[in-house]
């Protein structure tokens, strides 16, 4: 790999990631329930911070902005560290407002307040902490990037989905350097091994400088690339619910039902598909 290459990667890259994020969405109340597809998700042991080992749940869940779970779609979780309490009030803002705006609801705002605070997840230790990073910026473009390649893979399995979810909390919490499985603010402490390849290799690639670092993703080419549109559901108050991400790819509008993708998720976990109605794009 030349000098020139791993210069563009870091400097050029992110900005054009960075401008695929930046779509203006104004902040907007409503609710959001629980959607018909359920959740393609697994359960791991991780540990954040200095805390015990725990069970938790990974993976995309289907949600809906409506009671009767019409036009349900998958959101991945922004916040870690809250449960999921609906039906709740949720306030709507883009991805790049979210990450690194000013205000509420933000992520600065989210991961400033309990529990991030508590010294059982910030230990002092930059290897060992989970909570707010610094270079937003970096928190954006890394999201941006993992979406852009490996949004679709991720909704094709249980496990793909659960360590998809692994990569946005690792993203989120802790600094590239410790990104991974073993070390750093977030760890998996399961012994599956499944599980811990996809998930290291999603991050692999997206702190990769090499030239084509979404070619080979535990063995599948990711290296086609997607622009989203990126929506945020942060609960109102902030903390008082999980925060979601939803995405639609750019030229389909409003956020949609996932689809073809989805159905794959939920012939998965052996739910009839014939409840879902086709929408007319793909998560």
């Amino acid at each position: 790999m030349t000098h020139a290459t791993t210069a563009f990667k870091r400097f050029f890259a992110p900005l054009l990631l960075t401008a695929a994020a930046c779509v203006t969405l104004p902040a907007a109340a409503q609710s959001l329930y629980w959607g018909t597809g359920g959740g393609m998700t697994e359960s791991e042991r991780l540990k954040f911070g200095n805390t015990t080992s725990r069970d938790v749940s990974l993976g995309a869940m289907s949600v809906s902005t409506s009671s009767t779970k019409a036009n349900s779609f998958w959101v991945y979780c922004l916040d870690p560290l809250n449960g999921a309490n609906l039906p709740s009030a949720y306030t709507t803002t883009s991805l790049s407002n979210f990450i690194t705006g000013s205000g509420t609801p933000t992520y600065t705002a989210l991961f400033s307040a309990t529990p991030y605070t508590s010294s059982a997840y910030n230990t002092g230790s930059s290897s060992t902490q989970y909570g707010l990073q610094a270079n937003k910026t970096t928190v954006l473009n890394n999201l941006v990037e993992l979406y852009s390649h490996a949004y679709e893979d991720s909704l094709k399995s249980a496990q793909k989905s659960a360590a998809f979810q692994y990569a946005i909390w690792s993203i989120l919490g802790e600094s590239e350097s410790n990104y991974g499985i073993g070390a750093g603010g977030l760890r998996d402490t399961d012994t599956d091994t499944g599980f811990q390849t996809q998930a290291a290799a999603y991050l692999s690639a997206v702190t990769s400088t090499a030239a084509n670092a979404w070619g080979n993703v535990n063995n599948v080419n990711l290296s086609a690339s997607t622009s989203y549109t990126y929506q945020v559901f942060a609960s109102s108050p902030l903390g008082g619910s999980q925060t979601f991400l939803s995405v639609s790819k750019a030229t389909g509008g409003k956020v949609s039902e996932p689809a073809s993708l989805a159905l794959v998720g939920i012939a998965a976990l052996g739910v009839i598909a014939g409840r879902r109605r086709k929408s007319k794009s793909a998560a």
